[in-house]
């Protein structure tokens, strides 16, 4: 779980200890552990060809 504000209230944690889960934080920037950042890098070097190759033809 990421450090935004609201996972980290008492309430989630004691609601994850009722059924029996142990919340696991991740430190403050971890793409790695984030699968969409893998998913961003591919379109952006996309965007990027494709930009480098419209300025090539203009």
């Amino acid at each position: 779980m990421d450090n935004a504000r609201f996972h980290r209230m008492g309430k989630l944690e004691l609601l994850c200890e009722e059924f029996g889960y142990k919340l696991l934080h991740l430190p403050s920037y971890s793409p790695e552990y984030n699968p969409i950042e893998k998913t961003w890098a591919h379109i952006k070097k996309h965007l990027i060809k494709g930009i480098t190759k419209l300025q090539y033809l203009l």
